[in-house]
């Protein structure tokens, strides 16, 4: 007794020494130790409890031979984990020498493991030994909640550097292939499955549709199983927005969708708090997905959720650039697309061959400057920051081609300019006023005869009244034709660009010549001309015969649409640095109707008192035309039955 005593006594001072060990691991052999010699039997081993067996701790060449079949006992390892001893004899009727003894190592009631020792020692030596045993249940408990403690660390963190590894490949690549089979591949080699699928989910149908799947033989099976009516644990789990762990499918009812699959996992995949797939993963070994493998899925779903996300829209915007990419090249016109910082964002096939870029040559992300280098267009990004308007009416670039550019703002996008051709329309206006002119100069020679022999009739042959009247409607009508082709020939001039030879020109001289001209037509209706006072006003820069026309014009207009005994008047005054010159009548006035074309080619005021006004519609759009020639602009305000006020505006020399 006296040596049990002696031998307990070091064995509690050893005890005490390991009192400082926190790694199971290595607590576990000079504690099996210690309690072997305490205990007095030939060899001791620990296990270590967890939910529902015991775990020996014994080196891999240490587990064979009693002890261990001890613990493939359902009844031995059944006892110790309520917490109590148990005996185990490996055959019946066997020496004792081969029987294992199970002594529960309690802790605050709690079972941290158990003692073997074989062969079992006898009753009074294990009572002798409960002291140490609850010593040794300290340490052992102690020691395996630390080394738990470590190994969940160390296990969060080989999940969180996983993790990291995962947000970086998903975000490598803005593909939708890509992420769904990264997030099939790690959710596999994660829970040690056999196979895995993404099932995309719709809120508002609750169906299910594949998305993408890694181990399956059979895509179109699977489809349709995930389609077909049934207990499907991925629908549940989207409906529910819970995870769904099925240890046994041949027990649970749900649906497998592997030949010979047993255990399933499926977990939601969200987005904005909302789900919109489901992961799905199955394995031919029941029980063998856990908690632990549904919340690292978790994990892995939330991130695929984003990537998938990201790459959904980021497809969407790929086929909307290339839709407008496809458009843009099907534009004949140069089209560049302009970002808020006026870089290039798009560029169309015809803008390249505008400007003569090499066809490998990359231009998204380069500043407009630098594209437009060299081109009459140089300086035009000085105007896009602080301007709706470009101040150019045709540039030519490096293709020879001159264009109107044409500039609008957008301010989700930046800007658009586009560079209109003029080729065809220059072709175009040039062939239209050279037939016009040789239309115009092939008319005007039948009426010179025509007027000709007029005269001629008068001159020789004496005519009876109303012949005489007869020859006068004709003089009357080739004047009228003669007028037509005129006024077309100064229009075609005109817009074909006739050159403005400016030179100041005084606002009362120019007054004064056109009231001289249309003094014996307003003597004729008795109308009054009268022209205000401009001595004061600075002269105006223009061309002295164009200013005249288009004075000489609104006035003559004035006279013939103004009744008898009516009055003209013509006035001006100075705003800023331009000259207003109105011309004002008491006449029938234009209707709001009118007013609104009555600056277009041909176009003509029909009312009953302007039916015998002769006219050819073509005055007041060749005077519009001069007028901006030089730099101004013409308006009109009128009542019907209360005349017209036409007014131009001319810049000064002096401005």
């Amino acid at each position: 007794m006296q040596a049990q005593g002696e031998r307990i006594s070091g064995a509690h001072a050893l005890l005490i020494q390991l009192g400082a060990q926190l790694d199971l691991y290595q607590l576990a052999g000079p504690l099996a130790a210690v309690l072997r010699d305490a205990l007095g039997v030939s060899e001791a081993t620990l296990a270590a409890a967890s939910p529902d067996t015991l775990v020996s701790l014994a080196p891999e060449q240490d587990r064979s031979g009693p002890m261990m079949m001890a613990l493939d006992d359902r009844a031995f390892t059944s006892a110790l984990l309520r917490g109590e001893p148990a005996q185990f004899q490996p055959l019946p009727g066997g020496a004792s020498a081969e029987s294992v003894i199970g002594l529960p190592l309690l802790l605050d009631d709690e079972l941290a493991g158990a003692v073997l020792a074989s062969p079992a020692p006898n009753p009074d030596n294990i009572a002798a030994c409960a002291p140490l045993l609850d010593v040794a249940a300290i340490l052992f408990g102690n020691a395996s909640r630390h080394t738990r403690a470590v190994e969940t660390l160390n296990q969060r963190v080989r999940e969180l550097d996983l993790l990291g590894q995962i947000d970086r490949e998903l975000t490598e690549r803005l593909s939708l292939d890509h992420v769904l089979a990264l997030t099939l591949d790690y959710a596999i080699r994660s829970t040690a499955s056999h196979a895995a699928f993404i099932a995309q989910y719709d809120e508002d149908t609750h169906e299910l549709h594949l998305g993408a799947q890694l181990g399956y033989h059979d895509s179109a099976g699977l489809a349709g199983a995930l389609a077909s009516a049934g207990t499907q644990a991925a629908l549940h789990s989207a409906q529910h927005d819970v995870a769904v762990v099925v240890n046994d499918v041949t027990d649970s009812g749900f649906t497998a969708y592997m030949p010979r699959g047993r255990a399933q996992l499926a977990v939601p995949v969200r987005h904005e708090e909302r789900v919109i797939a489901v992961i799905v993963v199955e394995s031919r070994r029941a029980d063998s997905l856990t908690a632990d493998h549904a919340r690292f899925v978790e994990q892995l779903g939330t991130r695929a959720g984003v990537a998938y996300e990201n790459a959904r829209l980021f497809a969407e915007t790929e086929a909307e650039r290339e839709k407008l990419a496809l458009i843009l090249a099907n534009i004949g016109d140069p089209v560049l697309v302009l970002n808020p910082d006026l870089e290039i964002a798009l560029m169309n096939q015809a803008a390249r061959d505008a400007l003569r870029l090499p066809p490998d040559e990359v231009v998204s992300r380069r500043p407009l400057a630098d594209v437009l280098a060299g081109t009459e267009l140089a300086d035009m990004d000085t105007y896009l920051a602080r301007s709706e308007t470009l101040p150019y009416s045709e540039v030519t670039l490096p293709d020879s081609h001159a264009y109107y550019p044409l500039l609008s703002h957008h301010p989700a996008i930046g800007a658009i300019l586009v560079l209109h051709d003029l080729a065809v329309l220059k072709k175009t206006e040039a062939l239209k006023n050279e037939l016009i002119s040789t239309i115009s100069h092939d008319l005007k020679q039948p009426l010179t005869v025509m007027t000709g022999y007029l005269e001629l009739l008068q001159m020789f042959q004496k005519m009876e009244p109303r012949s005489m009247h007869y020859v006068e409607m004709l003089q009357n009508a080739v004047r009228s034709m003669r007028t037509l082709i005129d006024d077309i020939l100064n229009l075609a001039r005109i817009e074909s660009g006739v050159q403005i030879e400016a030179v100041p020109v005084r606002l009362d001289d120019l007054c004064q010549r056109a009231l001289e001209e249309l003094q014996p037509l307003a003597s004729a209706k008795a109308i009054t001309l009268d022209g205000e006072d401009m001595s004061h006003i600075p002269p105006v820069m223009a061309d002295p015969a164009l200013s005249f026309t288009i004075l000489s014009n609104l006035a003559g207009n004035g006279v013939k649409y103004t009744p008898p005994e009516g009055k003209v008047t013509i006035r001006a005054e100075q705003r800023g640095g331009m000259a207003y010159i109105s011309v004002s009548d008491t006449g029938i006035g234009v209707g709001p109707a009118d007013q609104a074309r009555i600056f277009d080619r041909f176009y003509r005021v029909r009312r009953p008192e302007t039916l015998h006004i002769e006219g050819t519609g073509l005055g007041l759009a060749i005077v519009k035309r001069l007028v901006e020639l030089h730099g101004g602009a013409i308006s009109l305000r009128s009542s019907l039955g209360e005349g017209s006020t036409f007014t131009f505006s001319l810049p000064l020399a002096s401005s």
